[in-house]
């Protein structure tokens, strides 16, 4: 039997051999196309929304030196991974450089634009029986104990869904004895 791929080039794995037996529907040989690259990235859920099929990406592959290549977003697959949270995009290099090989190392720089968000220091943000809340300070240099709803925590801040506005002081220090209504004395920065 002659099979013909649909399209040309390269044997990667050969499983079967040439006078072999082989069942229906088996595998028997590998083939890539060095004219057409794609690279599967995993990315966190929090910023799949932001990315769109056809977004230009740039791509670096370790063995081609510290040059970047143009891509596109390809592909978003539907599903996420329910363990580790990261959804796969797929990025075709467009044209495949020179030297290019199946395989290689990429680093792929997304560019998404993500909506604003309203941070504060984590450790300005405390929980007790009634909820979460900061102290903040008002008009009059005193603190004012304010519910909140944070949301996402990413390093040493956490993001504020509900009850900050943005350019409010919030306390970050010299919690011991502080209580709804108290003076305080602002640190110079």
């Amino acid at each position: 039997t002659v099979i013909r791929a649909p399209f040309d080039g390269v044997v990667t794995a050969r499983l079967a051999e040439p006078g072999d037996a082989v069942p229906r529907h088996t595998h028997l040989m590998t083939i890539a196309d060095p004219a057409s690259l794609i690279t599967a990235v995993t990315v966190s859920e929090l910023l799949l929304p932001a990315l769109a099929v056809g977004d230009k990406v740039g791509v670096r592959i370790d063995a081609l030196g510290a040059q970047e290549f143009s891509g596109r977003i390809e592909r978003i697959h539907p599903t996420v991974d329910p363990t580790t949270r990261q959804g796969v995009v797929e990025v075709v290099l467009d044209p495949v450089p020179s030297g290019a090989r199946a395989g290689q190392l990429s680093r792929v720089t997304l560019t998404a634009s993500l909506a604003p968000r309203l941070v504060i220091p984590f450790e300005a943000l405390h929980r007790d029986q009634n909820g979460e809340f900061v102290f903040i300070l008002d008009e009059d240099v005193k603190a004012r104990r304010r519910a909140v709803r944070s949301g996402l925590r990413r390093a040493d801040q956490a993001e504020i869904l509900e009850g900050l506005a943005a350019g409010q002081q919030v306390v970050v220090k010299g919690f011991l004895g502080l209580s709804d209504g108290k003076q305080v004395k602002p640190a110079d920065m």
